[in-house]
């Protein structure tokens, strides 16, 4: 066999080569099963048919001379009709399976309810990972939450964004610089690298959300560590009381006569009348003092 016999074959088998890879490729893609339903759909029609045209084909071969070929003479393949072959595939190929329509089995895969990285700023993909992970450091009554069916997260049933180009976090209309202390605020039930200025902006984000209280608008009892260290202080009325005590003066209230056996008995009604006095009751003005002034005496 000649150097040239040698290459057209050579060439023949990798243009076979790549026509099977093509078919693999469209059966993979679910070609098979395509043309699978569309011979069943059409068997009612295509077997008639089928059993004309061999009907057709045996009366012509009477009249015909049928070419016969050896089995042991090698066949050529064109690399005309090859070429043909090739290029209506492709033609087919591209017609039924598209970019657009891979891509739309990829988003399937992908969407499906999954969060994209790509599309938060990068200061804060650390802590969605670890939310998408279930990390144990992750709260889950205090932080946001992830709705697959909004594609958006949540914050206290208000949604709340955070903005790729500019790193900001959005919650009702309020933009917040996003820092590393202020996500583990937000995202951890245990933060720790947070400074003044990330309190108060945590602050901030909680009187937005009401993530914080319950359906009351009361602050939502926790006993989670959270609650207790960081937003109940920071809620918690803290009254400064100064001054230079209490000033008596007697008024026109009759005087109540107390009769007692023992200064410990007037201790304990003083307590009394002073307890009575700071609810509001100003009736005891006179007996209080009278009290004090016995009290000195002995």
């Amino acid at each position: 066999m000649s150097d040239n016999q040698v290459a057209a074959r050579k060439r023949k088998i990798a243009e076979l080569s790549r026509t099977i890879r093509k078919k693999y490729l469209a059966l993979k893609l679910g070609r098979s099963e395509l043309d699978e339903t569309l011979n069943t759909l059409f068997k009612p029609i295509s077997e008639p048919l089928q059993h004309i045209a061999k009907s057709s084909k045996s009366l012509s071969q009477h009249d015909n001379v049928e070419k016969i070929i050896n089995k042991d003479e090698p066949v050529e393949i064109k690399k005309e009709s090859l070429d043909n072959y090739n290029d209506n595939y492709n033609d087919n190929y591209n017609d039924n399976y598209n970019d657009n329509n891979y891509n739309d089995y990829k988003g399937i895969t992908e969407e499906s309810g999954n969060v994209y990285i790509d599309q938060y700023p990068a200061i804060s993909i650390p802590f969605i990972n670890e939310y998408m992970n279930k990390s144990s450091k992750i709260d889950k009554k205090y932080g946001p939450t992830y709705n697959k069916t909004l594609s958006k997260w949540l914050l206290g049933g208000k949604i709340i964004n955070f903005d790729k180009r500019t790193g900001l976090i959005e919650t009702e209309g309020k933009q917040i610089i996003g820092t590393p202390g202020l996500f583990q605020l937000i995202f951890y039930n245990k933060p720790v690298g947070y400074n003044n200025d990330d309190l108060k902006n945590y602050k901030s984000v909680l009187e937005t959300t009401n993530v914080h209280r319950d359906t009351r608008g009361r602050l939502a009892h926790s006993s989670k560590y959270k609650n207790i260290k960081i937003i109940k202080p920071m809620f918690s009325r803290q009254r400064n009381v100064a001054g230079t005590g209490m000033s008596m003066q007697y008024n026109n209230y009759p005087v109540e006569y107390v009769y007692w056996d023992s200064p410990n008995e007037l201790a304990d009604r003083l307590k009394l009348l002073v307890a009575s006095q700071s609810a509001g009751n100003n009736s005891h003005d006179n007996e209080i003092v009278a009290i004090i002034n016995e009290l000195r005496e002995e």
